[in-house]
């Protein structure tokens, strides 16, 4: 369960501000949050996976607040962005899953079946040691996409991840994500294409 009690947050350079954001995220349920551009959907995304800190209000996940999740990996939270670029790191797939893993923590005799996993459930089993330059945008998503996977995350947030994928990869990540709650793991995701939060539990409007 994640938990936003009176999230407040403000950037230093622009006008744009979330206000008293309150909210609870079941655990096990798909989720979908849209709104307009610049709504805040992005930002919100990244103060519940600890990327950035609100200035007022707390996160907390299973009663424990996000600050001492990331500590002490209690809980693994995963996120994908929209641009892969901004993601992968490493020229190889296989190094770049890896380099995740081990930021985990995750023991390295684990590596390759995590990674094997992971890239089956994106349909990419075949790049495992591919060149990521060489991949297309959608490639990269999926590549992406297989990091957090690989983390066996029990929470997987997916900020508007559709938007490089061609119409057949957007259906193998929605019939993802019924795979993922099916495992057990709370999604949530953001997106402007309302025939998407048809895969949702819930869906949330940011104004």
């Amino acid at each position: 369960m994640i938990t936003l009690s009176n999230i407040n947050f403000k950037y230093k350079t622009t006008k744009f501000k979330l206000s008293n954001i309150n909210y609870i995220f079941e655990n096990n349920k798909i989720y979908a949050i849209i709104g307009n551009n610049g709504s805040g959907k992005s930002t919100l995304m990244q103060i519940i996976s600890g990327i950035i800190k609100p200035n007022k209000g707390e996160v907390k996940i299973n009663d424990i607040t996000i600050k001492d999740v990331k500590k002490q990996n209690l809980v693994k939270i995963g996120i994908v962005f929209s641009n892969p670029d901004n993601q992968i790191i490493f020229n190889n797939v296989y190094d770049d899953i890896a380099f995740t893993l081990k930021n985990y923590n995750i023991n390295k005799n684990e590596f390759d079946d995590r990674i094997t996993y992971a890239l089956k459930c994106v349909n990419m089993l075949e790049f495992k040691f591919a060149e990521t330059f060489n991949l297309s945008s959608g490639q990269k998503q999926r590549i992406a996409i297989a990091g957090m996977l690989s983390l066996k995350p029990d929470v997987l947030l997916f900020d508007e991840c559709t938007s490089l994928l061609d119409p057949s990869s957007k259906q193998d990540l929605y019939d993802l994500f019924i795979k993922l709650k099916q495992q057990g793991i709370t999604i949530i995701f953001t997106t402007n294409i309302l025939d998407e939060i048809i895969y949702a539990d819930q869906v949330l409007i940011m104004d």
